[in-house]
């Protein structure tokens, strides 16, 4: 029985901060005996960092930032696998969405709904990619009552005036000051 040793490849320059994008990363194998390399046992680990307006601390829900969807599949725009000075495979375009294409046709639904959306980043509802991210809420809507869309228990006869200039919904004749819109409905 052979026992397997993980080993940690690291990229052959700096790939933290501005370096990220600063020209080709190579990553460098070498196998041969006694060593050996399965590609179906191999990945990548990335670290990521999201700052909110400050850039210093992590986003409020407020600012409405959020990493992409299946954000590490748009980190490259090409990728080359080579051996002994040849190419063995390459895509040198659209490579987010080939990612996007392959996880979605090669893993099960149930895969998708669980440690792909965590894991893997996997998450199509950008609602809840923000509050995957976000430290909490602004302070300036501490008193922010936050409704879902159609809960039946708080429908009223409220009027409620919409403001096409700034998108705000106000109250009319309510105890309503403002309704925000989005993926929830606000009321102050």
């Amino acid at each position: 029985m052979t026992e397997f040793v993980y080993r940690e490849i690291s990229c052959q320059k700096a790939v933290h901060g501005t370096n990220f994008v600063q020209g080709v990363q190579d990553y460098n194998l070498s196998t041969g005996a006694p060593t050996g390399w399965i590609p179906s046992r191999s990945y990548f680990r990335i670290e990521m960092e999201i700052k909110g307006q400050s850039g210093t601390t992590a986003p409020i829900q407020g600012e409405n930032l959020a990493l992409a969807d299946s954000c590490c599949g748009n980190l490259y725009d090409n990728v080359y696998f080579r051996g002994a000075g040849q190419d063995i495979s390459s895509a040198v375009n659209y490579v987010s969405h080939s990612q996007a294409a392959k996880t979605r046709l090669q893993k099960s639904g149930a895969w998708l709904q669980s440690i792909g959306k965590s894991a893997y980043l996997m998450e199509s509802n950008f609602q809840k990619r923000v509050n995957q991210v976000s430290t909490g809420q602004d302070p300036a809507f501490d008193d922010v009552l936050k409704l879902p869309i159609g809960d039946p228990t708080h429908l009223g006869t409220a009027t409620i005036q919409f403001d096409a200039a700034d998108g705000v919904a106000a109250g009319v004749n309510t105890t309503f000051k403002t309704l925000l819109l989005g993926d929830t409905k606000s009321i102050r």
